[in-house]
């Protein structure tokens, strides 16, 4: 697995601006037995370059380690990580991944519209409809 991961390194380290940010880690997964996840940090400024439009890089770098893997009789993934998903999941957020289920919301907490209000419609003058409407045609 070191040659997958040294592979993984060279290519990410050759095309980012801040190669000393580069990092890979390799785990077994936990769900697919002797499946080998490698994991790929970079600085935040060279993620879109990493990923590439459409992610186009990404998927090539994938394709050249899942080249390598098969000459190697191994499974492989590689993922990126996103340290933004990671800060900003809260703990219902979480729970939710985890449990497959939505969060329940309490239907009588939440405030209803009071019966003074008369309308809900924002108000826009006739004329001013009128004028948009002649501009247009």
């Amino acid at each position: 697995m070191t040659d997958i991961k040294n592979l993984i390194t060279t290519i990410v380290t050759g095309i980012v601006n801040n190669p000393d940010a580069v990092s890979v880690t390799d785990r077994e997964s936990a769900d697919f037995k002797g499946l080998t996840i490698f994991e790929i940090d970079v600085a935040p400024e060279d993620k879109g370059i990493l990923i590439g439009r459409k992610g186009k890089t990404i998927n090539s770098i994938r394709d050249i380690v899942r080249i390598s893997a098969i000459r190697n009789d191994v499974r492989v993934r590689v993922t990126v990580r996103d340290d933004e998903r990671d800060e900003n999941v809260s703990t219902s957020q979480s729970d939710e991944v985890e449990s497959g289920q939505p969060e329940q919301i309490d239907v009588e907490s939440l405030e209803t519209p009071s019966s003074d209000d008369e309308t809900t419609e924002p108000e826009v003058a006739s004329e001013e409809v009128e004028d948009i409407l002649s501009d247009e045609i």
